[in-house]
């Protein structure tokens, strides 16, 4: 029986190859991630890594299972994002505007001026429309607050929401509402030129 060959010896696709292949292909779209991205993602715990990115995995492979309906990635993803903006207003980082406008201490008129003008944004959650909270934090200044707002222009309500809440790695990494906070008013100015411009 010399030189019989080993019943497996055909090279055969493992679970180890399978596995670098996928981290190959999960490095070349880490490195395509900007600069704000990738420091967003590096504030987050080892935990919430892990619990986002397996759960990315888990959606990867429901839509594998479910290639062949038509408009299922979309269902899924508007799905997911109307429950992230749900759970803001659960959080209280949303708020309605009667509420807005109590503790804003300004009429209706006010307020629409001020949308109107830039110096504020509401934001679409669903058929509702909310106001962020974050225009009545007190550790920051609401004139420079609106100013930043300004300078954001015409671009959607929640891509203004994303520039103020996440951090910016030239703000050290800070969101620019905690830039505000320690008086970074010139430094967010030039983050919030640099966003529009992108």
């Amino acid at each position: 029986m010399t030189g019989a060959k080993p019943k497996f010896a055909d090279p055969v696709p493992t679970v180890v190859t399978a596995r670098e292949a996928a981290l190959s292909r999960l490095a070349v779209l880490v490195h395509r991630l900007d600069e704000d991205e990738a420091n967003a993602l590096s504030m987050l715990s080892d935990d919430e890594l892990e619990h986002h990115f397996k759960s990315c995995l888990m959606q990867a492979a429901s839509h594998k299972d479910n290639q062949g309906r038509p408009g299922f990635e979309a269902i899924v993803d508007s799905d997911e994002v109307l429950r992230r903006r749900e759970a803001l207003v659960r959080e209280g980082r949303l708020m309605k505007p009667a509420t807005f406008l109590r503790g804003l201490g300004v009429t209706k008129q006010a307020l629409s001026k001020a949308v109107k003008s830039g110096r504020m944004f509401s934001l679409d959650v669903g058929p509702a429309t909310y106001y962020p909270a974050f225009y009545l934090d007190l550790e920051v200044d609401r004139k420079e607050l609106q100013k930043v707002t300004q300078a954001l222009g015409t671009l959607p309500g929640w891509s203004k929401w994303q520039f103020f809440t996440q951090p910016k790695g030239s703000l050290g990494p800070r969101t620019p509402l905690e830039a505000l906070a320690e008086g970074m008013v010139d430094d967010v100015k030039k983050a919030a030129k640099a966003f529009v411009e992108r």
